[in-house]
């Protein structure tokens, strides 16, 4: 039985919700917010987290729960942007631009309903309309609250020789998971919910139980999505909610799992029919222009694409690189027909040297070609080639901004600190307060646009009793936001979350230390405190921990790519390959060293 697709005000909002239900399933769609999924209900039974809103009120994500796509760097930059609609077969299509940064990729996501189980399929697609390499992150991020309470829902991942299950422990909790196979799974009273999705695509998982206390994430992540100039990426994932257990998925899984595809492939030509107009900004240089794109998948081939370009006029330094363009188009037309191939690592790596030496264009880069093309991953070098061209543009203006903040002796006695790209140190002093300088740096074509932006990605920092908060706005891939923090030497504790950077943390005493990273090394000197929680997670970088010999604590570091080294006499000393623990002296204080893909060194101070 096909889909039933209508608009119906379900949850008494005062606006009609998108409904694509079937025998088997009802899902509940927003579109206006972010193409949101808010609700997936079989035989009645909730599966997602969601507010009940007693008006319209288009807020924060968080009030809204469901099902959204983040894009860009966390927490991303989709949850508010509106979707297009387009009624198909079983289902629909969804459609929207990324908002800045990622302006020039058009985002789509095929939502249908199988017709035998209770499982909702989404094929994603990403196309770079530009004419630039574009770069960036993405997630698929479900607020998850099987029953009443989302601390008796178990979730289970796939991981190294066997399933990585677990349940609420604190709020705050927060781990990068990479599984072993392309699943994930939360169970409950009978009744199970899964995310399957293909095994080459996603990076890693994240298990994430916000401090708001009414749910918990269970996130796939691809920290890196790269497109080419008129090409298109997409992937096929499954969701399951009903009636099962663990067993259940790992037995739907395995039928299931060939379903799971991902391409990478060249924008085919549009068929014959309309396009919708949308105004898009190719270059912050050129003067915007219209083009014609269809909102539901397809933008006219180069031909179409040079007629619509001639309408603005081209700044004579974007002329001079005409021939380079031509070059480019060459070698994806050699990828396409398959001839490229053929051709050997030296013969490409020369090329790509050559067109550059031809523009004056400095060649250190190049022959990092054939470090790509031995990994034989040969769409990624001409990525590479694109990426090489991009970067060669008019002169670049950086501009930098330094701000100091101060709080006086006993105004703070916690820090919570999420940075989106830079470096933080945090250092003790002997002055009784809390001195925090911020610098940002911004680098653009234009000085203007970089100034701008900088004085719009101002740190938002706000004070709830002793509490100091501190967020980084997101603005654009080339603002850098480094923190240095002064402390007295004791201090209660101190959270960090960051998504790119190196941390340091230098000779403080803290009850509570929690750093949560992304990419980037993290470094830990110093005294502990008696019975002090040292909790540190990485997904890819170092951990380096120096502490006093004459400390008391227990000591566990794991992780599942790199090596652990430790120099210090621990007695209970437990030893394998990718894990390490035992006491310092006594166990008073807890140190929980973790990464996924990254070294672990512990020496003394």
């Amino acid at each position: 039985m096909a889909a039933g697709i209508f608009h119906e005000d379900r949850l008494n909002a005062g606006q009609p919700q998108l409904i694509v239900e079937n025998e088997l399933m009802s899902v509940m769609l927003l579109p206006e917010l972010g193409g949101r999924i808010l609700d997936i209900q079989t035989e009645g039974f909730t599966f997602l987290h969601r507010t009940y809103p007693q008006s319209v009120r288009f807020g924060a994500y968080i009030e809204h729960g469901g099902i959204e796509e983040c894009v860009g760097k966390a927490p991303g930059t989709l949850w508010n942007t509106p979707w297009r609609v387009k009624e198909i077969t079983n289902g629909v299509i969804l459609s929207t631009i990324s908002s800045t940064p990622f302006s020039k990729v058009l985002l789509q996501k095929r939502v249908t309903l199988d017709d035998a189980e209770p499982i909702l399929q989404v094929e994603y697609s990403f196309i770079n309309i530009d004419f630039k390499f574009n770069k960036f992150t993405f997630g698929i991020h479900p607020e998850l609250c099987l029953g009443d309470d989302f601390r008796e829902n178990e979730y289970h991942i796939p991981f190294e020789d066997g399933i990585l299950s677990g349940k609420f422990s604190e709020v705050g909790f927060k781990q990068f998971v990479i599984p072993t196979e392309g699943w994930c799974a939360v169970t409950y009273n009978g009744r199970a919910y899964a995310e399957l999705f293909p095994t080459d695509v996603i990076d890693c998982l994240e298990i994430y139980y916000p401090r708001i206390g009414t749910h918990f994430v269970l996130q796939p992540l691809i920290w890196g999505v790269g497109l080419s100039p008129n090409r298109k990426a997409s992937f096929t994932s499954l969701t399951y909610a009903g009636d099962g257990d663990l067993q259940t998925i790992q037995d739907l899984y395995e039928r299931k799992k060939d379903e799971l595809v991902s391409t990478y492939v060249p924008i085919e030509p549009p068929p014959e029919r309309e396009f919708s107009e949308r105004e898009v900004l190719f270059t912050q240089r050129r003067p915007q222009i219209t083009m014609p794109i269809d909102e539901f998948g397809q933008l006219p081939r180069m031909r179409l694409r040079d007629d619509f370009l001639e309408q603005a006029e081209m700044p004579e330094e974007i002329e001079q690189h005409e021939e380079i363009r031509a070059r480019q188009a060459l070698i994806q037309r050699n990828l396409e027909e398959g001839r490229i191939a053929e051709l050997t690592i030296e013969r490409i790596t020369e090329e790509a040297a050559q067109t550059a030496r031809d523009a004056d264009i400095p060649v250190a880069d190049a022959v990092r070609l054939a470090e790509v093309f031995q990994r034989g991953r040969i769409p990624q070098a001409v990525q590479h080639v694109n990426h090489l061209f991009d970067d060669v543009e008019e002169e670049r203006h950086r501009i930098i901004a330094r701000e100091q903040v101060s709080f006086g002796d006993s105004e703070v006695t916690e820090i919570s600190l999420s940075s989106i790209e830079g470096a933080i140190r945090v250092q003790s002093w002997n002055e009784p307060k809390v001195e925090i300088e911020i610098t940002r740096q911004m680098e653009a074509t234009d000085e203007e646009d970089a100034t701008e932006i900088l004085n719009e990605t101002r740190p938002e920092i706000t004070q709830e009793g002793t509490n100091l908060v501190i967020q980084s706005r997101d603005g654009n891939d080339e603002l850098i936001v480094n923190y240095s923090i002064r402390i007295p030497k004791e201090m209660s504790g101190i959270e960090l979350d960051f998504v790119d950077g190196n941390v340091s943390v230098l000779d403080v005493l803290l009850d509570s230390l929690k750093i949560n990273g992304v990419s980037g090394n993290i470094e830990i000197t110093g005294s502990i405190a008696e019975n002090g929680v040292y909790d540190v997670k990485s997904v890819g970088g170092n951990i380096t921990l120096k502490i006093d010999p004459s400390a008391s604590c227990s000591i566990k570091a794991t992780n599942l790519v790199g090596t652990i080294e430790c120099d210090l006499k621990l007695e209970n000393l437990e030893k394998q390959p990718n894990r390490i623990s035992g006491t310092l002296n006594e166990n008073t204080a807890q140190i929980n060293l973790n990464t996924v893909k990254g070294n672990i060194r512990i020496s003394k101070a």
